[in-house]
Formats: C-alpha cells, sequence, structure tokens
C-alpha cells in the first residue's frame, strides 16, 4: 500500500475531495478549500452539506486527530487513542489518507474499538468515552508508523 493514498472503500465515502465547491457526488467527504479546510458530508435528511466540525449538540460530535500513534506489528494492537465522546451514526477512521475498514462488534477488519484491552470488539453503536481504537496490521496489510496521523471523525 501507498501511504497518502485512498486505496479501500469504506462505507459510502469513496475519497475526499477537495475544493472550493462542493461535490456532484455526495458519497463523498468533502474538504471545503473555501472555509479553511473544513471536513463536510452530505446530510441525506436535510439534503445539505454539514460541516463535520460544527455539529449541534443533539448529536454529540467530533473529531480526533493524534499524530505518531506509535508503531504497531500485527494484528489486534493498542494504538492508545480513546475515543472522548458518544458514537451516534457517522464514525470513520482515517490513517493518513487510508480509509479504514472498521470492525462493527468484529476484530477481523482493519480497525475496531474495545474497552477491554483489545479482548473483544464493540459494535460501533455502543462505542462510548474512553473505548480505545486498535489496529490489525496483518489484515489491514499495513502496520502503523510513528509518522502516521491517525484520524476519527464521530458524529
Amino acid at each position: 500500500m501507498v501511504r497518502n493514498q485512498i486505496t479501500k472503500n469504506f462505507g459510502t465515502f469513496k475519497a475526499i475531495f477537495v475544493g472550493p465547491n462542493p461535490p456532484t457526488n455526495t458519497d463523498l467527504l468533502w474538504k471545503d478549500s473555501l472555509n479553511g479546510g473544513i471536513f463536510k458530508y452530505y446530510n441525506t435528511n436535510s439534503k445539505f452539506w454539514e460541516a463535520i466540525e460544527a455539529v449541534s449538540s443533539e448529536k454529540i460530535g467530533e473529531v480526533i486527530s493524534h499524530y505518531n500513534p506509535g508503531a504497531t506489528v500485527g494484528d489486534g494492537q493498542s494504538t492508545g487513542i480513546l475515543v472522548t465522546s458518544k458514537y451516534t451514526q457517522y464514525i470513520r477512521v482515517i490513517v493518513s489518507g487510508y480509509f479504514a475498514i472498521i470492525g462493527d462488534g468484529d476484530k477481523t477488519k482493519d480497525c475496531y474499538f474495545s474497552s477491554d484491552g483489545g479482548i473483544t470488539a464493540k459494535n460501533l453503536i455502543n462505542i462510548v468515552r474512553e473505548d480505545e481504537l486498535f489496529w490489525n496490521g496483518e489484515i489491514a496489510k499495513v502496520d502503523l508508523i510513528n509518522e502516521d496521523k491517525v484520524t476519527i471523525y464521530i458524529l
């Protein structure tokens, strides 16, 4: 895998679109270059592009950016990255431009969240504060390195 290049699809988001105007394809995550590079997603209910960082209090949202997660080798590796809010309906993990496939109660995907030191993977709907991200380097075909940037989007 070449770092800083999206090589897998996850969910409905296939890539990140960067530009001053919204993309016509609403299945993309849009980085709005006219507004400070804020990330936006297309809300299918309201039919508008909504900023991820400006989530209403009803949705509890956050963006966790973690530089230098520490090197991992193999599967089931702790990243030390903890969730600081409750998951509601949207979660994505991006590692240096790579959209990771998140296990939903499943430890056989690129990564998963756990509250018991990685022994069991949590269902996405049950993610809460202090749950930790675990990385599966063999499954993802790439281990984390110190220079990686891990970003977690939670809405």
